[in-house]
Order: C-alpha cells, then structure tokens, then sequence
C-alpha cells in the first residue's frame, strides 16, 4: 500500500523515488521488528543516527545556538568569500 502510494506519486508529479538513496526515520519508541517490517515493505534502508539532513540538525532541542553553529559558521565564510570576490577596494573600505 506504501509502494502504491508512492508509484501515485510518481506519476502524478512525474518525478521518481529513488529507493537506493531513501531512508527512514522513526520515533525512538518504535519497535524494531515494526521499523525492519515497514522498511522492507517500502523497499528502503532504517536511517541508523539521523543526526544532520541536507547538513542541518534533525533533532534541536533546547541547544539552537549550538546546533546551528556549524551552519552559521559555513554561511559566514561562503559571504566572507562574496565580499572578496564582488567588493572592489573601495567599497570594502565602507564595511
């Protein structure tokens, strides 16, 4: 019924699921068998630590600023990198 759902989707959007680079995620009370059942229905793999998606924190909490300092720290030097490259001299003299 999930691999149904998922060919709809497919074909309505007209994009594809690529199930060799899909993951699931689960609560921590799931129990394993249900997570190994489930996962082979769908035909993925059980995300083993979710720590980061797309390089962002899947889990916060109360620490935001800790949890996002990488992500700050990388968009700080990709901007850093802008002013050198588009600021010219002059203009670098106002910041």
């Amino acid at each position: 019924m999930v691999r149904d759902v998922i060919r709809e989707y497919e074909m309505i959007s007209r994009q594809q699921v690529n199930f060799d680079k899909s993951l699931l995620y689960f609560g921590a009370n799931v129990h394993l068998l249900c997570k190994e059942t489930i996962a082979n229905l769908v035909g993925v793999r059980v995300a083993v630590s979710p720590e980061k998606y797309l390089g962002l924190p899947m889990m916060v909490g109360k620490r935001k600023t800790w949890a996002f300092s990488n992500f700050i720290d990388r968009f700080r030097k990709r901007v850093e990198g802008w002013s050198c490259r588009f600021l010219s001299m002059g203009e670098k003299g106002l910041y």
